[in-house]
């Protein structure tokens, strides 16, 4: 499955640690995220790509500008 879709110009992309490991969610202007997504690298090798986009979980997540 192929989706492709463009970030608005009121989202951001903030990165952060997810788990221990890099990641990033993308955040509405509210400051809830609509997607986290987490990368699984090893051997200095992004391995494994994961995506949440489940609002019923995202929907407690907070995010400040800073």
């Amino acid at each position: 499955v192929a989706t492709a879709a463009k970030i608005s110009a009121v989202q951001r992309v903030v990165p952060l640690t997810v788990n221990g490991g890099p990641g990033l969610a993308i955040v509405e202007p509210d400051g809830t995220a609509s997607l986290v997504g987490v990368l699984t690298v090893a051997e200095g090798r992004i391995r494994r790509v994961d995506l949440l986009v489940a609002p019923g979980k995202l929907g407690r997540a907070r995010f400040t500008p800073g």
